[in-house]
């Protein structure tokens, strides 16, 4: 996985019309999430520490406002859906959160280990109440289009293979949080898969969305995940790069999709793959 790659906008599109949700509320998506990045090092100093607790009670201010807008979209629709799974990744975000502790900030120097603890504790709880609003989407999605089968397909097919890689190396750990990221990833691709076994390819999308997010947490929470300044669509490429850069490849090689989303051999959207069982 490489991490920092700018998404293109086919996918970004793509990801839209299969989630069925318009650029703007994914970008709002984006944007909410935006500065939960920070640099691992930081020029020694004053200066340097003076910027670096700049940055992180920016990005602790922000996480805030994250977590407290997917509680009130909750609130909202609480009729509506099962807020299990969303309960479930705000009680973690709130978790995460409150391990960050300001504390770990140093008067002078380079970041500590302990202050770069507290910023990926910070980045995962933001990660994670992402993870919550996609829930959210997810559980107000029942439907989906057969023109979007295809390219789900591949999107589950991608996480299923993500989960199981990264997961080998995440299980090893001994990170209680990592761990318990993990096993939600693991739930949500269970969900997803449900949703795609009773064609609801948009819910299955989201649900899908939802789980890489929670993989992402477990990465940087066990050091795995990149961390850097100042890239505001960090959120959403950090969480989507990895399945995106294998559904691109997967389209090279075999032609499957046009712009129009027909694929080679005249199919709108293309031949499903296999969605693995979740057999974890």
């Amino acid at each position: 996985m490489q991490d920092g790659r700018p998404t293109s906008p086919a996918t970004i599109n793509r990801r839209a019309l299969i989630g069925g949700v318009t650029g703007a509320a994914a970008l709002a998506v984006a944007v909410a999430g935006a500065g939960l990045v920070s640099a691992q090092t930081a020029t020694p100093g004053a200066t340097g520490s003076l910027e670096t607790s700049t940055h992180e009670t920016k990005l602790a201010t922000r996480v805030t406002a994250l977590i407290s807008a997917v509680r009130a979209d909750r609130d909202a629709v609480a009729a509506k859906i099962d807020a299990t799974m969303v309960d479930r990744l705000l009680a973690l975000a709130s978790d995460l959160q409150g391990m960050a502790a300001p504390a770990a900030i140093p008067s002078s120097g380079a970041p500590s280990g302990d202050q770069t603890t507290a910023m990926r504790n910070l980045a995962a709880s933001g990660l994670t109440a992402a993870a919550a609003r996609e829930e959210i989407i997810a559980q107000l999605s029942g439907f989906g289009l057969p023109s979007q089968q295809a390219a789900v397909s591949e999107l589950l097919a991608a996480t299923f293979e993500t989960i199981t890689t990264e997961g080998a190396a995440i299980a090893t750990t001994n990170n209680t949080q990592a761990t318990s990221a993990l096993t939600t990833a693991q739930d949500l691709y269970t969900a997803a898969h449900g949703a795609y076994g009773t064609k609801l390819y948009a819910q299955a999308a989201r649900h899908d969305v939802a789980a890489r997010r929670l993989v992402q947490v477990a990465k940087v929470l066990t050091g795995q995940g990149k961390l850097e300044m100042g890239n505001l669509d960090s959120l959403e490429q950090d969480a989507s790069q990895d399945a995106s850069s294998r559904m691109k490849l997967r389209e090279r090689r075999r032609h499957r999709y046009s712009d129009s989303s027909t694929g080679s051999d005249g199919s709108v959207g293309g031949t499903p793959v296999a969605v693995p069982d979740p057999s974890f």
